[in-house]
């Protein structure tokens, strides 16, 4: 699999909330190699002198004819409030594409199912899947305020967008599990009885809980599993998560897509 450690110029940088931002960096040769799901490791060093020493994974948010990525992120310590200071012209230094990603089944609908910060892997594959074969994109949000620009970002690739917000200020108020039912329907109704495919990412509860409802329903279910990295490589093991049989998982080489009756959750 092509892997690349380049130098990648930023593109735009655009604040959606308080801490939640879009960064878009050129990198043609990751671009052209990059699959929804995968992640790449993107850091600011040398300029600020080895501080902070590590890279951070990102989720591939979006890539574009042109060579364009883009990464959506939260600022949440040292590194990513650097990222957000990063304008037009700057360099990031970026290894991509990593990890395993969705594998996306010809001929299956899907239930996109994303909470959170979780989304961000969901909108390359929604952009894979808009053309093809019927969709849902279930989103849940704590709120709407803060998070329009994100909705709309995703209305652009999905016919059937579903949004929950823990206030109710937007769609549904409640989880965002309370809509797989609903998605399931729709989805049936659009492509007969097969069952379609769920792609998952967002808070450990969240993915525990999709993970068991579509075990009970006897739906396949992808998880995109986050987890702190040193490498992004499978050389640190710090990643390792417990898998149902003996042993661990470990998110950055063998994820961090996987099957969820994979996972111990």
């Amino acid at each position: 699999m092509a892997r690349y450690k380049i130098e990648a110029k930023v593109l735009s940088q655009i604040r959606l909330n308080e801490d939640t931002f879009m960064i878009k960096v050129l990198a043609p040769d990751i671009a052209s190699a990059a699959k929804p799901g995968q992640f790449c490791m993107v850091g600011t060093m040398p300029q600020h002198l080895y501080d902070p020493l590590l890279n951070r994974p990102l989720s591939i948010f979006d890539v574009e004819s042109d060579g364009a990525i883009s990464f959506l992120y939260k600022v949440v310590g040292r590194s990513t409030s650097i990222l957000a200071s990063k304008c037009f012209g700057a360099s990031l230094y970026i290894v991509g594409p990593l990890g395993r990603g969705f594998s996306v089944k010809e001929g299956k609908a899907g239930l996109l199912v994303g909470g959170g910060m979780g989304v961000a892997p969901l909108y390359f594959l929604s952009k894979i899947y808009k053309w093809k074969q019927p969709m849902v994109m279930l989103m849940g949000l704590p709120t709407y305020k803060g998070f329009e620009s994100l909705v709309d970002i995703f209305k652009k690739v999905s016919e059937q967008l579903w949004v929950s917000t823990d206030d109710g200020s937007f769609g549904h108020k409640g989880l965002v599990t309370e809509l797989l039912e609903q998605g399931l329907s729709y989805l049936h109704k659009q492509s007969s009885k097969a069952q379609p495919v769920i792609y998952c990412c967002g808070p450990w509860p969240m993915m525990k809980a999709v993970s068991a409802w579509a075990e009970k329903m006897n739906i396949e279910c992808q998880v995109s599993l986050e987890a702190r990295m040193a490498c992004g490589t499978g050389l640190c093991l710090g990643c390792a998560v417990p898998k149902t049989q003996k042993g661990y998982l470990h998110v950055c080489k063998e994820g961090p897509v996987f099957d969820a009756k994979k996972v111990k959750w």
